[in-house]
C-alpha cells in the first residue's frame, strides 16, 4: 500500500469525557500501527479550567511504521474535543492552536516531540458528556496532505 492511497489522514487519539472533570486525569493516546505510516503514542493528563480544557502532553513519540516504505513530512498537531454524529462517525467540534513542525520520518524512525500543554475551548459548549479527545497529525506522504485519527482507551467518568 503507498502512501498515496492514503491521501489526507490524521491521527487522532480519542478519549471519552465527562463535564464533571475537577482534578488532573491520566490519558493515553495511540494509534494502530497496521493502517497508518505514523503512529503517534502520547500520555498526559486532563484537567478543566472553566472554559477551557488544558491537555499536558508530557511524552509524545511519532514512530513510521515499517509498513509503508516512503518517508512522511510531519507539518503539525493539534488537540481537539471529538463529538459522535451517530452512526459510528464523528467530528471535531473545537481544538487548540496547531503546533507547527517540519520534518520527516522515515520508516522505523521514531521521532520524540517536546512536551506541549494544549489549551481546547469549550464555553458555549453544554455538557460535553460522552465526547472524547483527540490529537490530530497533519502529514504529507506521496499524495496530498492530510490528517489521521486514532483512538484512545476510554475514559471512566467519577
Amino acid at each position: 500500500m503507498s502512501l498515496g492511497i492514503i491521501g489526507r489522514f490524521t491521527f487522532v487519539s480519542g478519549l471519552l469525557w465527562s463535564s464533571s472533570v475537577l482534578a488532573d486525569q491520566s490519558v493515553t493516546f495511540t494509534a494502530p500501527d497496521q493502517v497508518f505510516a505514523i503512529v503517534p503514542t502520547a500520555t498526559g493528563t486532563v484537567r478543566e479550567n472553566g472554559v477551557f480544557l488544558t491537555v499536558s502532553l508530557d511524552r509524545f513519540t511519532l514512530r513510521a511504521s515499517d509498513k509503508f516504505k516512503q518517508s512522511v513530512r510531519v507539518l503539525g498537531y493539534r488537540v481537539g474535543l471529538v463529538k459522535s454524529t451517530g452512526s459510528g462517525a464523528w467530528e471535531i467540534i473545537r481544538s487548540s492552536s496547531t503546533v507547527a513542525a517540519n520534518f520527516s520520518v522515515s520508516p522505523n524512525q521514531t521521532q520524540t516531540m517536546a512536551g506541549h500543554q494544549a489549551e481546547i475551548p469549550i464555553d458555549g459548549l453544554g455538557s460535553i458528556r460522552g465526547d472524547w479527545l483527540v490529537i490530530a497529525v497533519d502529514v504529507q506522504g506521496e499524495g496530498p496532505a492530510g490528517v489521521v485519527y486514532a483512538h484512545s482507551q476510554n475514559w471512566n467518568a467519577p
